[in-house]
């Protein structure tokens, strides 16, 4: 269950920086076989990008005025008093049932038209003489936390009132004189012979609910990154907060410093003016950096997605061929200069004998268990030149290179069609082996047997 608390503290957490070490740690623990085919870029800073999941839900209250003026008899007009005196502190009675509604409905309308001068006059002051509305005391019904759809009518205790018909001024009858002076009484066809008139104001109230859910890059946006890898991060339990309340007398607001930023967002979706408002959010912290792949050489860019929660990497989001800027030194070059390039060498116009060289670097490589950041570097430095390979040939290479030993190894890779490049081989396979302090057995039993084939 979420709590305004455990939100801030999520918030918090994720403000962390990350280092390149970091990053390099975290590849070790979540793919440790990907950390083989690249090389991390330590002099161009890790970047930290923020995206925020909010779910928010918002409930609106709007209230009519609906005046009802009838002719009434005693048993209406005691069961208006006795609503319109209740004991209470609040201006509108929230009504049990609909046993007044219907009274009002059998009751004789009054209409004024026709009546002119006082009466008229007397009869508007009577309909029109409701207060203001403060919505904040309106005692509003909810259910599971939420305000009910479906609301009770409320009577307006102080524009409620019980006056003498303005016609017959409450006599019940009419009496007339004609031309002769001759009197005559009859029922007064305002009130319909009752006397009194009733004017009940009640409120209607009308629910509102919107619910949306957003995505928004808080501080710029990373590219090729597909807002559909957030559907995994927005957490488990996305259930919104109670972050506002102004309703039935309570007027509260507890936004955190973390939300507060990005409120107008939220009001434009769910309105403003709320009496309800939940919130749930979640930062996503994403790290970019740089690396360089192993077998082709080409600087690319990789992205770490919440890794205090849900981590995840995601590797290459730019396009087949494209280079980044990088602060990455090439140190690789000293190494290539001292090598030669594994491409260059006569023999390697066979697309087969290139082949094999690139197996037997790549199982030297791995054999021992672990590739070290010196036996990478001296690998892309002797592979310069397999862009040669379709990009299927490339992934083949790189899933060995992600293996944990040499087993992939067959006897036709230890054949041939070039001498001199057999040679220049089994030298790239020496100074690999040699870029840590220790050759181990696996090592060394391929770069032998590769001298004996020679």
């Amino acid at each position: 269950m979420n709590t305004l608390e455990s939100l801030r503290q999520q918030a918090k957490e994720s403000k962390t920086e990350l280092t390149a070490n970091d990053i390099r740690d975290i590849i070790s623990r979540l793919a440790p076989n990907e950390l083989n085919s690249l090389i991390l870029d330590e002099e161009t800073p890790v970047r930290r990008y923020e995206y925020c999941y909010i779910h928010a839900r918002g409930q609106s209250v709007s209230h009519k005025t609906e005046v009802r003026t009838v002719a009434c008899d005693e048993a209406l007009e005691q069961q208006i008093n006795t609503l319109a005196n209740a004991e209470s502190e609040r201006p509108y009675v929230k009504l049990a049932d609909n046993s007044l509604i219907e009274a009002l409905d059998a009751a004789p309308k009054f209409n004024t038209e026709g009546f002119l001068g006082n009466a008229r006059k007397k009869i508007s002051n009577i309909v029109s003489g409701s207060a203001a509305i403060d919505h904040k005391l309106v005692d509003l019904t909810l259910a599971d936390g939420q305000l009910a759809e479906q609301q009770p009518l409320f009577l307006i205790k102080s524009s409620c009132r019980i006056d003498d018909c303005p016609r017959c001024e409450g006599k019940k009858i009419i009496e007339e004189t004609d031309k002769s002076g001759i009197i005559t009484k009859s029922e007064c066809n305002a009130c319909k012979g009752l006397g009194r008139v009733a004017t009940v104001a009640f409120l209607t109230t009308k629910i509102s609910s919107k619910e949306v859910s957003i995505l928004l890059p808080l501080n710029g946006e990373i590219d090729n990154l597909k807002e559909s890898t957030f559907e995994t991060h927005k957490g488990h339990d996305t259930t919104p907060c109670r972050m506002a309340t102004h309703v039935n007398s309570i007027d509260e607001e507890c936004y955190d410093e973390y939300i507060t930023p990005y409120l107008e967002h939220i009001h434009d979706n769910i309105g403003v003016d709320n009496a309800l408002e939940d919130i749930y959010y979640r930062i996503i912290p994403c790290y970019l950096f740089q690396y360089r792949s192993v077998l082709t050489g080409d600087y690319r860019a990789a992205v770490l997605v919440d890794p205090f929660q849900i981590p995840e990497l995601i590797f290459n989001l730019t396009s087949t061929g494209s280079k980044l800027a990088t602060g990455m030194s090439d140190t690789v070059k000293g190494i290539g200069q001292f090598f030669g390039r594994v491409s260059q060498s006569k023999g390697h116009k066979e697309r087969s004998d290139l082949l094999h060289s690139a197996r037997l670097m790549i199982a030297v490589t791995v054999s021992d268990g672990s590739v070290s950041e010196t036996e990478k570097q001296s690998l892309l430095a002797s592979l310069d030149g397999l862009k040669v390979f379709s990009s299927s040939e490339q992934q083949s290479l790189i899933e060995l290179l992600n293996g944990s030993d040499s087993n992939f190894l067959t006897d036709d890779d230890y054949c041939f069609k070039d001498k001199d490049t057999a040679q220049t081989t089994l030298i790239r396979l020496q100074q690999i082996a040699a870029a840590h302090d220790t050759v181990c057995d696996a090592e060394r039993d391929i770069i032998e047997r590769l001298r004996l084939s020679i």
